[in-house]
């Protein structure tokens, strides 16, 4: 969770930058909600599991975790260059390379794993922040649905699968 589907947000939130496809772009912020939803459930598991069950998690265990992040930041890679064939506006192969290998570095941190790629310690698409956080947007009542909702409370820290706010 958490990387997987993430370059075809990209892909559509370039769209969106540039005035194309508003109401699919609506949509797809309402799917990486659902995915960030995920995100944050398996995150709390993994987290509990590791502090109730802490001589589960051996060097083994964690290389194979960081192996798993690993191989879901690469297929990710390779299906959004695959989608986008480097010919979208605004979203290089470069950029989509550097904005998983980011995300990837995230989603270790939240489950305290090693940093995977030292190079990408920032976030080349931070304009994306805009489209994936749903309470940062208004909408005008009349014209669509609102989309941002209050959320119960669950204990769960979701800022640690985002970094600190400059």
């Amino acid at each position: 969770e958490g990387i997987y589907f993430y370059s075809g947000f990209a892909f559509f939130y370039t769209l969106g930058r540039q005035d194309k496809m508003g109401g699919t772009v609506s949509m797809i912020r309402l799917i990486q909600r659902d995915e960030n939803t995920h995100l944050a459930l398996f995150t709390h598991i993994m987290r509990t599991l590791r502090e109730e069950n802490p001589d589960w998690f051996n060097e083994t265990i964690l290389e194979e975790l960081s192996n798993m992040v690993k191989t879901a930041v690469e297929h990710e890679i390779s299906w959004g260059k695959y989608v986008t064939k480097n010919q979208i506006l605004g979203l290089s192969d470069h950029a989509i390379e550097a904005y998983i290998k980011y995300l990837g570095n995230i989603r270790s941190q939240a489950l305290d794993l090693p940093e995977l790629y030292p190079e990408a310690r920032t976030n080349p698409l931070s304009w994306i922040e805009s489209y994936s956080s749903m309470n940062s947007t208004k909408t005008d009542f009349f014209e669509r649905r609102v989309t941002n909702y209050t959320k119960t409370g669950t204990g769960i820290n979701l800022g640690r699968l985002r970094p600190p706010q400059a």
